[in-house]
């Protein structure tokens, strides 16, 4: 059987690539082969760059959607789980460096929990995922606001209509 990742294991855009392989065998149907893959990013991953990181959280995301695709949403359940887990590492993380408006970029795993849960015919905990994630998406849009708007002078933050762009 074929190990991948091969090469420099290590490198953030290595791993990248291979949760991009990953994604296109999950595409294509190949699920055994894109969860092969996306084990051993994992592997890699928390070994190179701790469970804290970007790619780790996407492996675990991605490894959700398989799972839900192959109609095992318990185990869909679980990744997500961890990977929001670990999305809530990387943003903290991140949020220290000051590059937590660059992380918006990635998708969450809560709304693919919310469903998988619904799917387990646990309402109540779908509903809290699915709050949980608007909540988190509204408090992103004001922190991206605030901070667009902090970097205007007071009369570039009134438009052509006379509003302030913040309201």
């Amino acid at each position: 059987k074929e190990k991948r990742p091969t090469g420099d294991e290590r490198h953030p855009e290595a791993l990248q690539f291979f949760l991009t392989l990953a994604s296109c065998h999950e595409g294509l149907g190949q699920y055994n082969e894109a969860e092969d893959i996306l084990q051993r990013v994992l592997e890699c991953g928390r070994r190179a760059l701790g469970e804290d990181s970007p790619v780790v959280f996407q492996a675990y995301r991605e490894l959700g959607s398989i799972r839900y695709a192959q109609g095992n949403y318990h185990e869909a359940e679980q990744q997500w789980e961890r990977g929001d887990a670990a999305h809530q590492r990387v943003k903290a993380r991140s949020a220290l460096s000051g590059f937590e408006r660059s992380l918006g970029q990635l998708r969450t795993c809560l709304v693919p929990l919310a469903l998988a849960r619904a799917r387990l015919n646990k309402p109540r905990e779908a509903w809290e995922a699915w709050e949980r994630s608007l909540a988190r998406g509204l408090a992103a849009e004001f922190s991206t606001r605030n901070a667009w708007n902090a970097r205007l002078t007071p009369a570039a933050r009134v438009g052509t209509s006379g509003m302030a762009l913040s309201e």
